[in-house]
């Protein structure tokens, strides 16, 4: 089943996978503690979360683990599965895009919330902060901003605290 979403949220593409939207800003603007309050959110009005992580720069270490073993090995894949919870490993020659990572998690979700992927083809809530660094700019899709501060923007505005009217403004947009 294919689903329709309003401009804001469709980024074009057949939606084959749940709408995504990317969190961008600088480092300590508040993208994590804010998706940490929206989550919960979220999911008591029923919706199925995938949260998705950019760490440009950095690799996921498991020196000295089976797993690391078994993907040096040749593996192409590896899963650590335990009662509380499974992960998977892959390797891979370049980084995969946000879009990618969204068709592999399927249809199991009802939304994609990534954190970073700033050029990445979605829409983005950018958030702006005093005192965290240089806002991102040559930013394209831009659908909201988070700021605790006056600020002149095109869009929708809230503060980190507008949890219930985020998540209203995101069911709007889907």
């Amino acid at each position: 089943m294919v689903r329709a979403y309003n401009d804001t949220f469709y980024s074009g593409r057949l939606m084959l996978s749940a709408p995504i939207v990317a969190f961008v800003g600088c480092s300590n603007s508040g993208k994590t503690t804010f998706l940490e309050m929206l989550i919960p959110e979220l999911k008591s009005r029923g919706y199925r979360i995938a949260a998705v992580k950019h760490v440009p720069g950095h690799s996921v270490n498991l020196s000295q683990r089976d797993s690391d073993k078994l993907l040096a090995s040749g593996s192409d894949a590896v899963v650590i599965n335990s009662p509380e919870q499974s992960v998977l490993f892959f390797p891979q020659k370049h980084e995969s895009s946000l879009d990618h990572i969204a068709h592999q998690l399927g249809d199991s979700y009802d939304i994609v919330l990534a954190e970073g992927f700033k050029t990445a083809e979605v829409a983005k809530i950018l958030f702006i902060r005093s005192g965290a660094g240089e806002t991102p700019t040559n930013l394209s899709r831009i659908a909201a901003v988070i700021s605790d501060e006056p600020v002149s923007v095109k869009g929708r505005l809230f503060g980190s605290k507008d949890i219930i009217q985020f998540a209203d403004f995101l069911e709007q947009g889907f």
